[in-house]
């Protein structure tokens, strides 16, 4: 997305035994329990469904319909429809698989380096919220309400802040330098979590926006009524 996004989210997820957790910085140890009850339940693999508004360059505020798939930490792909007026106007792809990124406006492709590192962190802005992932990430403290995050990334690695909510203990703030475009310059993006709860066990936010440095923030809280209604249905559990 070039712009704020804000989806109201249902999900189906597949949920696996796996290690116990390693040594973790506070908040993260606090999220495992409020989450987990302490033993995380891994999750491999999410679909996640949802509505929601994109802004695109000087364009009005436009109706979307997402679908995405993870396997989380590894591949993901996400579909997203623009339909104002219940018309598909535009379709997008934005996918990371087997170590590659591609994002598709329309019938234009965009690949390369700086795709597929910003392909990667859009990934992990959902994946990061389940321990199954976390085998080769590196965990730092960095106070009570954050934690500095090192991903292994191509010949080297991506590190990202996660701010958890003191309240609840769940996370709400993806942050980290990532490529907007191919031949660009880093931009600090922002993936926001809100309205955390369980579906079926499996704990995921109800809202998300995502949004980047130097862009109008839009808050999924303003009470926009061209917002879809919550989809909180849980359709059990089922993998990729």
């Amino acid at each position: 997305m070039t712009q704020p996004m804000a989806v109201p989210l249902h999900l189906a997820g597949d949920v696996k035994m796996g290690p116990a957790a390693k040594q973790l910085p506070s908040p993260v140890e606090r999220y495992l329990e409020v989450a987990f009850g302490g033993t995380p339940a891994p999750i491999d693999t999410l679909v996640m469904e949802g509505r929601g508004r994109v802004h695109i360059g000087r364009l009005p505020w436009l109706p979307i319909d997402v679908l995405m798939y993870h396997r989380l930490g590894r591949d993901y792909v996400g579909l997203i429809r623009v339909r104002p007026a219940g018309v598909t106007l535009l379709s997008v792809v934005d996918a990371y698989v087997d170590g590659a990124g591609v994002t598709k406006i329309g019938p234009a492709a965009s690949v390369g380096p700086e795709i597929d590192q910003g392909a990667f962190l859009g990934m992990w802005a959902a994946a990061i919220a389940y321990p199954r992932t976390w085998g080769d990430a590196g965990w730092e403290a960095v106070d009570d309400q954050t934690a500095r995050v090192r991903l292994p990334f191509k010949q080297g690695e991506e590190e990202a802040l996660v701010h958890f909510d003191p309240p609840s203990g769940y996370p709400v703030r993806f942050e980290v330098g990532r490529y907007r475009a191919a031949g660009g310059p880093k931009i600090r993006w922002y993936g926001d979590s809100a309205e955390w709860t369980s579906f079926g066990g499996i704990p995921a936010p109800r809202r998300v926006t995502a949004w980047w440095s130097g862009t109008e923030r839009h808050c999924s809280r303003r009470g926009d009524r061209r917002i879809a209604p919550l989809l909180t249905r849980w359709d059990g559990p089922r993998a990729l």
